[in-house]
């Protein structure tokens, strides 16, 4: 389903926008896939050398001597071939943001896990919205759009992660926000063995309500953006609008 939202999303952009998004997103599947391997391999050093390496790759193709240094790597060979002029430092927020969650320690709070959306999901649609301002190198970012981007990654971060909440228990790991669960007494051992399920459902419900608050307030503030400026906040938007409805029919109980 989110590769259909994000192919969808890319039929409205124009040839060279098409590839310089690709590119951005290409890069974000590879910092997402490493967190994957970690939790197979139980490897958290390989992971920190893995987002170093992505460091130095963002540093040779946007630094001083760009693009005379580029790894032999496809994905950062057709970085540097197709989005030239992205911003380095909302690429360094993806990896920096992916290196917070290594480990699998769940999120401190809700807060912290907003903050890891404004850093991923509100830096590629900030990544994205950039490529149509290539026609136009003078403009400056939209500030409203930098406020959408932020609630729209809070909001996506929050449904995500209860739409991957299944999975990841199928290997024992339980990211939801210890505050959410502790406000209803709920522990990560009750989400294992599946125990206390309405208090659970509460939970589910508090961040369902707080990831459409941010939505709602990132949907009104969207009315004063362009057009161009909306795709790609309208991607993530009917991703979030999908999980929460469906969470919704489930009457929140996703165990």
């Amino acid at each position: 389903m989110k590769n259909v939202f994000f192919y969808k999303f890319l039929l409205h952009f124009f040839q060279k926008i098409k590839l310089t998004c690709f590119q951005i997103m290409a890069l974000n599947v590879e910092l997402a896939t490493i967190r994957d391997k970690v939790t197979i391999q139980g490897n958290d050093t390989s992971a920190l050398y893995r987002l170093q390496f992505w460091r130095e790759a963002v540093q040779a193709i946007y630094g001083q001597e760009q693009g005379k240094h580029v790894p032999r790597q496809p994905a950062a060979i057709a970085l540097c071939a197709f989005a030239p002029n992205a911003n380095p430092f909302l690429l360094e927020s993806l990896i920096s943001a992916r290196q917070g969650t290594i480990g699998d320690k769940p999120f401190s709070n809700v807060i912290e896990l907003e903050n890891y959306g404004k850093s991923t999901t509100g830096a590629l649609i900030r990544l994205q919205c950039e490529a149509f301002r290539e026609k136009s190198p003078s403009a400056d970012e939209n500030p409203v759009l930098i406020e959408v981007a932020e609630q729209i990654g809070a909001s996506y971060a929050i449904a995500n992660l209860l739409r991957s909440t299944l999975p990841l228990l199928t290997r024992r790991v339980v990211l939801l926000p210890r505050d959410a669960l502790s406000h209803h007494s709920v522990t990560p051992d009750n989400v294992y063995s599946k125990k206390k399920p309405d208090d659970l459902r509460k939970v589910v419900k508090d961040l369902c309500l707080r990831s459409e608050q941010l939505y709602s307030e990132a949907s009104k503030l969207g009315r004063k953006l362009n057009r161009q400026e909306r795709l790609p906040v309208a991607s993530f938007g009917a991703r979030i609008d999908y999980i929460l409805n469906t969470l919704e029919k489930a009457c929140r109980n996703f165990l």
